[in-house]
């Protein structure tokens, strides 16, 4: 098992697509950063409104995490069936299980690489923003969340990867997959941020703004099991968890542990599922 992880590491330092996804996470979030720096700068020169902090630019990009390691991990990971290594692996009597978790613990660094880049791309924006305005113990359980909803996109990555023999074929289904998740995330967090009740105006004729009754909101979620599996569902899966520390919702222990359980049981789904797969 050692030997097959720090085979798998050397392979990652040397990997120029790893490379690259880590320097395109640092451009896009130093951009974004940036821009939402200048932005922030003109509309206190135009209507005096304060600076944003530097941690709401650092953790902008969360929520594309995973889109970064959809591409990293399977292109990463791909490489060992186009260039027959796993067949080799398992010709010199290396158990399966063992090159499936070699794989998910160097997939996962590559993740924990790419969160890393992302978040020093944020920082770019430091001359532009506010000081860090979260707390100490806020900001390592901010970076402890992530880390572990990054382990998460990794694992599920992997598993991907390591199931489709075609190179070509595992990104992408990497990527539906991340979509997938960020939309479905993306939508119950909105759905659950709907007030119950709406108000609306009405212009006179003499021009006159006159504020009608509030009315139900038709799209509200009342509180009950609906409203109380929603909430399950956006802390627990990844793309909700980036979505929420992306709006400033410090993770609690109940994300770690979420974060932790799908880690395992994909995991052990994907070791499962690798050794009875056919390696032609």
């Amino acid at each position: 098992m050692r030997e097959l992880f720090s085979a798998m590491l050397f392979r990652l330092r040397r990997s120029g697509i790893f490379w690259a996804c880590c320097i395109a996470g640092l451009l896009i979030a130093g951009c974004i950063g940036l821009g939402n720096g200048f932005s922030d700068v003109h509309s206190q020169e135009m209507f005096n409104e304060p600076l944003r902090p530097l941690n709401v630019d650092v953790f902008e990009m969360t929520p594309i995490l995973g889109f970064l390691a959809a591409v990293a991990v399977p292109l990463f990971l791909g490489a060992e069936y186009g260039d027959g290594v796993i067949r080799n692996k398992l010709i010199a009597g290396h158990r399966r299980e063992n090159v499936y978790l070699a794989n998910l613990f160097v997939g996962t660094l590559a993740g924990w690489a790419l969160l890393l880049c992302a978040a020093l791309g944020g920082c770019v924006a430091a001359p532009l923003a506010e000081r860090w305005a979260l707390s100490l113990s806020d900001t390592l359980l901010t970076f402890l969340g992530l880390a572990l909803s990054t382990a998460v996109y990794a694992s599920l990555f992997t598993l991907v990867s390591m199931l489709l023999s075609r190179r070509a074929a595992a990104p992408v289904v990497s990527l539906l997959l991340a979509l997938g998740l960020l939309f479905l995330a993306s939508y119950l967090f909105n759905l659950l941020a709907e007030p119950e009740t709406v108000q609306f105006a009405v212009i006179t004729v003499d021009g006159f703004t006159i504020p009608a009754e509030p009315q139900p909101n038709p799209d509200y979620v009342p509180p009950g099991l609906t409203r109380r599996l929603m909430e399950f569902a956006v802390r627990v899966l990844p793309s909700g968890q980036a979505i929420r520390v992306n709006q400033g919702i410090v993770p609690t222990a109940f994300e770690f542990a979420a974060s932790l359980v799908l880690y395992a049981v994909t995991a052990v789904l994907g070791a499962g599922l690798f050794r009875n797969k056919d390696i032609s």
